[in-house]
């Protein structure tokens, strides 16, 4: 790392799923600070956080809420920690978000070479990582502090596609993806899945965990429970027949740190896991 950066990311009940801890250590060795908004966890989140931080003197753990019901919500909080952070380079991530170890090494070239503003390429799946849910696109997560700001539904900045892209496929790749998709689909995508984000959606894992997920996002859209159109029993009631939630390995090159999960239907948090954030010795996960 060549100059200080600050990560800031906020959550709420990472039981759900959102994997937070594994997105914490995978961006751990590139920053010196690292602040965590707890926006109201009622299943144990704080407290983990908590044991982190005494342990860790890079995180700063601060509390918070979602002071107004509505998606502009995500872009307030997101400014709102790019505020408190004490670098001029910003890292802001959302919880969910995690780098490959291969991005993770471009990433550190980046950064050596003096890069200060940077996108990235961010894939969904869903289904245990069995199948793609949205085709890549671009993310803004690195910036300097006095520039970045997040607007609409908090998932981009304005600059989003005026910076650099942490990737060898530049930005001029965003208009093929349609059409590898609808003629050679999954398979040719995971060609470039080891240069992306991996964002864990709703839908993306965890089988168990995505009702309560759900239940807990659906009021800031002002929307109801149903999952993809699909009424959270009924919904339930089809994926327990779905075997794809239940496969023990995926068809894509996804983070080595998100393996362990594959196949299993709830979010565990390891031990491990907390060990290396309380040492800030996380490579070893990342890296596989």
């Amino acid at each position: 790392m060549g100059y200080p950066i600050s990560a800031c990311v906020f959550i709420r009940n990472n039981s759900v799923g959102f994997c937070l801890f594994e997105s914490m250590a995978s961006w751990m060795p590139f920053v010196d600070e690292f602040i965590i908004m707890d926006l109201g966890s009622t299943d144990g989140t704080f407290e983990i956080l908590k044991e982190i931080e005494e342990s860790n003197s890079k995180v700063k753990v601060i509390q918070g809420s979602f002071y107004k019901q509505d998606a502009g919500i995500f872009a307030d909080l997101a400014n709102d920690l790019i505020a408190m952070c004490k670098n001029d380079t910003v890292l802001y991530y959302q919880a969910d978000e995690i780098p490959h170890q291969n991005l993770l090494r471009l990433l550190d070239k980046k950064l050596q070479d003096g890069k200060k503003s940077l996108s990235f390429w961010r894939i969904q799946y869903r289904e245990n990582f069995q199948k793609t849910k949205w085709l890549p696109h671009i993310v803004h997560r690195i910036e300097q502090k006095n520039k970045f700001h997040f607007v609409g539904d908090g998932m981009n900045t304005q600059e989003v596609f005026g910076v650099d892209v942490c990737s060898m496929y530049n930005a001029g790749w965003f208009s093929k993806w349609g059409e590898i998709h609808k003629e050679k689909g999954d398979i040719e995508i995971n060609k470039y899945v080891d240069q992306m984000i991996t964002d864990v959606s709703m839908v993306g894992a965890f089988r168990d965990n995505i009702p309560d997920r759900r239940t807990l996002h659906a009021p800031l859209w002002h929307e109801n429970t149903d999952i993809e159109g699909v009424p959270i029993p009924q919904w339930i009631e089809r994926e327990l027949q779905n075997p794809n939630w239940i496969k023990t390995e995926s068809p894509f090159n996804i983070p080595a740190i998100l393996k362990y999960h594959i196949g299993k239907t709830r979010y565990v948090f390891r031990t491990e896991l907390l060990d290396a954030l309380k040492a800030d010795e996380t490579e070893d996960l990342i890296y596989g």
